[in-house]
């Protein structure tokens, strides 16, 4: 293997490494009242730390592939590397249900970080640096989410909402996709 091509490799492996970790320390981090955590259940009487735990292992191939992925994108138009990546995140998703037997315990991060994880790819690309300055990130997942708020206002299946469409149509909040739309800015 070349030395560019081994960097390349080392980057979308440390992206994996670093969002498993940050699962692992979300879910480890105790006490977290009504929440699962190393001591307890909290509310949810279909989950535990382990299902936690194999949720995660599921995903080990999907931060890499999606950090690759937004690498290997060459395009202008950053809402097509969007439009692109839904499916492998949809891919991670039934991976996830399938470890855990039904239940969703990442849906949210398998959106949120997939998202991080290909802008990261893509500046990585386009900068040809690994050191990835939090304002071109805000700038590409702007770019890559232009629009996304749209897709709560469709009139969707009731009965298939994802948490985040039932509260925007119950409170007109517009959650995670917002957050992004704005770059994860505050």
């Amino acid at each position: 293997m070349k030395e560019g091509a081994r960097v390349k490799e080392v980057f979308f492996e440390y992206l994996r490494d670093y969002s498993l970790s940050a699962m692992t320390y979300e879910v480890m981090a105790t006490p977290k009242p009504g929440l699962v955590d190393r001591f307890n259940n909290g509310a949810h009487k279909d989950v535990d730390l382990f299902t936690f735990i194999d949720s995660i292992a599921s995903l080990k191939d999907y931060y890499y592939d999606i950090t690759k992925f937004g690498y290997e994108f060459n395009k202008k138009d950053y809402t097509l590397l969007m439009e692109r990546i839904r499916p492998i995140g949809i891919e991670a998703e039934v991976s996830m249900f399938k470890a855990t037997k039904g239940v969703n315990t990442h849906k949210g991060l398998i959106f949120l970080m997939g998202i991080i994880a290909a802008a990261s790819g893509s500046l990585y690309r386009r900068n040809n640096n690994m050191i990835i300055k939090p304002k071109d990130l805000s700038k590409v997942i702007m770019d890559m989410t232009r629009g996304i708020t749209d897709e709560l206002k469709t009139n969707v299946d009731a009965k298939k909402l994802t948490y985040g469409e039932r509260i925007y149509k119950e409170e007109n909040i517009l959650g995670i996709r917002g957050e992004v739309e704005k770059g994860l800015q505050r």
